[in-house]
């Protein structure tokens, strides 16, 4: 026989050796739901760290520019720039050419040249022509020897601000990377470079590090200042995206659809309609905002904000779920005529503290969504008689096998009054 009930209701009479009384048997009851509704919290991890410190991060002076790649046309020459030209003709030689302080070179058999603050492009061009037109019978090519080295300054908010030898190759990036990074006290959204008391380089390194795009990672010259300000707005994201972690906002109106897209986007089995905006309020406490994938795009970030991305309920279809005292727990596929002995249909499937009074099955209706248990007299599934006490298992249901100790708690014995211990202590035979 099978009983079915609500599980705000106390249980009937039961089949076995020993009848447990109602107030067990609602106690194992709750032990069971709320092992199952355990399972199927959703919770998500929130250790984050600051999105690109670590990767801009080095020692100072460990750095230096490669020199052995071809130089840019647009590379600009000045002091200290070695060029070397290469004779051919009635002339078969190479001579080495040191731009001076003043910013010229001197030519033999020509006289001097000015080349400072010529693109590398223009000055090729340049000194071929004068070659060709001062020298009869003689054609050059130009390349580039030693660079020359420059003096820039890395302050405010660098791990390790001052005064930095690079050479001409050198830029923004280059720079952070000599002074051992930007602190986590410092933006990396703003890295100003100025020249000559101007601001004119604003570079957003959340650019290089998220898409590769260097084409604001100015080149740097003589007494230039690469400027880390202090950062700005910072808001989190944590749970089911690529890349969680704590970024630093650009604009003020940033929508919570943006900053998905600066941690890569939500992964397969997040939930796009299942997050939560963790929000600092005006009298220092929190509130919660609940998204989802259209409020995304039109609920505007703020200072402190904290993002929950959760997962998927991951709910499947057509299983049940074995749990308990059971060898083989876990949640299996059901098939069309499925039953209960289809799953456990001998002792050797149980533990053996495995109570044999009954067992539960914990079931949803379809169609209410009530919930009712069903209590199974498991000695008997066991035994010659089971299919008298079998069943057909349905999508979801969950199955429980209780043990001896949940089924049965020990007899206990009160003791109160004027003793030096008093409380609750098992009863043992014999005892007085």
């Amino acid at each position: 026989m099978v009983d079915a009930y609500s599980p705000y209701s106390q249980l009937g009479p039961q089949t076995g050796d020993r009848q447990p009384s109602g107030l067990e048997q609602d106690e194992a009851l709750r032990r069971v739901l709320d092992r199952q509704s355990d399972r199927r919290r959703r919770t998500i991890h929130q250790h984050l760290t600051q999105f690109g410190y670590n990767q801009l991060a080095g020692k100072p002076d460990s750095f230096a520019p490669e020199t052995n790649i071809p130089i840019p046309p647009q590379y600009l020459l000045g002091p200290g720039d070695e060029l070397q030209l290469h004779y051919f003709g009635r002339r078969n030689d190479t001579i080495s050419l040191v731009i001076d302080r003043d910013g010229m070179v001197y030519l033999p058999d020509v006289g001097p040249i000015a080349l400072a603050n010529l693109s590398f492009h223009d000055a090729k061009a340049l000194l071929a022509q004068t070659v060709r037109h001062k020298l009869t019978g003689v054609t050059a090519t130009i390349t580039m020897g030693q660079l020359r080295s420059i003096r820039i300054f890395v302050l405010g908010e660098a791990n390790h601000p001052g005064s930095y030898m690079v050479n001409g190759l050198a830029t923004i990036s280059n720079a952070l990377f000599i002074a051992g990074g930007v602190s986590k006290r410092g933006s990396l959204r703003h890295i100003l470079l100025r020249r000559g008391g101007k601001v004119i380089r604003d570079l957003d390194l959340y650019q290089l590090l998220l898409h590769g795009d260097g084409s604001g990672d100015q080149r740097l010259r003589a007494g230039d200042v690469v400027f880390v300000p202090p950062i700005g707005r910072v808001v989190a994201v944590a749970g089911m995206v690529v890349r969680p972690a704590i970024y630093e906002l650009r604009s003020r109106a940033t929508p919570v659809r943006a900053l998905l897209d600066l941690a890569g986007g939500i992964i397969p089995g997040g939930d796009a309609d299942h997050m939560q905006l963790d929000r600092l309020t005006g009298d220092g406490g929190r509130t919660l905002i609940d998204l989802d994938r259209r409020a995304a795009g039109a609920t505007i970030l703020r200072d402190g904000d904290l993002l929950k991305v959760y997962p998927v309920p991951g709910r499947f279809e057509g299983v049940i779920t074995l749990s308990g005292r059971v060898k083989r727990p876990g949640t299996y596929g059901l098939t069309k005529r499925a039953t209960l002995r289809d799953f456990i249909h001998a002792r050797d499937d149980l533990l053996e503290d495995a109570s044999l009074d009954y067992l539960l099955i914990q079931r949803t209706d379809p169609a209410t969504q009530r919930l009712s248990i069903l209590r199974v007299p498991l000695r008997r599934l066991l035994g010659p008689e089971g299919d008298a006490v079998d069943l057909p298992l349905q999508n979801h249901d969950r199955i429980y096998v209780l043990s001896e100790r949940e089924l049965h708690p020990l007899d206990r014995v009160e003791v109160a009054g004027e003793v030096r211990k008093p409380g609750s202590y098992p009863l043992s035979k014999g005892m007085r």
